[in-house]
């Protein structure tokens, strides 16, 4: 048997969070940033902000001329601007690949795929119910004061069923702009737990 921690970003966390084994699999779940939100008069912000994501998703380039070409629109964006250094040229070679004809690159993900997950993410965020779950949580947000963070994360009266944090002056892309403070927090829930 070999213990298993579920870490998880963004959506990729609502899966782990819609699975009908409630975290029985995992020694622990850490969240980064996971969309969740309650229905209620905050609902309508977060559906406001899933549905301006997904229309930004379905027009965002999705060809270039050479991976220098995505770096570039990277360093101007401004989810992109707090990364830290190095970030822009990873996510160029983890997120494009060389066209069949050799002529330039295409995301890897066609952008209409994570629109249509932005399109149905506000549908299930209504439904997490941290109580029945099996295992401990770690919920780690964006800094809810900036513009950028993307979507809220957790609605508040969540807190008493997890154990959550959030990083000052950080986004959405959290892991990208403070890898080591998002690892120093990921290590010492684990120690809270006794994960060995």
């Amino acid at each position: 048997y070999k213990p298993t921690v579920g870490v998880f970003h963004s959506v990729s966390a609502m899966v782990a969070l819609m699975s009908p084994a409630k975290g029985s699999g995992y020694e622990a779940l850490i969240l980064f940033d996971p969309p969740l939100c309650k229905p209620g008069r905050s609902y309508e912000d977060f559906e406001n902000v899933a549905m301006r994501r997904a229309a930004g998703a379905r027009r965002r380039t999705e060809r270039f001329h050479s991976m220098k070409q995505l770096i570039e629109v990277l360093s101007i964006a401004p989810l992109y601007r707090r990364a830290a250094p190095g970030v822009w040229e990873l996510l160029a070679r983890t997120t494009l690949r060389k066209r069949d004809d050799g002529k330039g690159y295409d995301l890897r993900c066609p952008r209409e795929y994570e629109a249509q997950i932005l399109d149905y993410a506000n549908v299930f965020a209504v439904g997490i119910n941290f109580a029945s779950f099996r295992c401990p949580i770690k919920v780690i947000g964006a800094d809810p004061m900036l513009y950028f963070s993307y979507l809220p994360t957790l609605d508040l009266s969540d807190v008493l069923n997890v154990d959550y944090d959030f990083l000052p002056d950080a986004t959405h892309f959290l892991q990208l702009e403070q890898p080591r403070e998002c690892a120093a927090i990921t290590r010492d829930f684990l120690g809270e737990i006794d994960f060995s």
